[in-house]
């Protein structure tokens, strides 16, 4: 799942390129490291940081109705509500509220239903 996170990020490198760095990360990490990526052990919605190889925490927000945070948030329909409306420019309107929605708290990794939720 992180890997199809960190390839889907828009970034400066060729995706190949950003495929074999991230493979020959996750190749480096122990296995109380790769672990540790499931989450931080306080609610899940972060990861840790792995100074060693230069990974750094990720926070991230999940909810299927908006962003999930730890405070006030906002409530969107479901995505099945969106689809029932039949109204094409609604999901799309939805996303840039979303993306308004995050605040002050600005997670690296936004989108609801992408964190799910893990135990070890």
């Amino acid at each position: 799942m992180l890997v199809r996170i960190l390839l889907s990020l828009p970034s400066k490198y060729p995706q190949e390129e950003v495929a074999q760095r991230v493979a020959r990360l996750l190749s480096k990490l122990t296995l109380e490291e790769n672990q540790s990526l499931a989450g931080d052990g306080y609610d899940g919605m972060s990861t840790v940081d792995i100074p060693r190889l230069g990974i750094p925490k990720l926070q991230m927000s999940d909810g299927p109705q908006g962003i999930r945070a730890h405070g006030p948030a906002c409530s969107f329909p479901s995505g099945i509500a969106l689809a029932a409306t039949w109204i094409l420019t609604l999901p799309a309107a939805t996303a840039r509220l979303l993306e308004g929605s995050q605040g002050s708290w600005n997670p690296n990794v936004t989108g609801p239903g992408v964190n799910i939720a893990r135990t070890l």
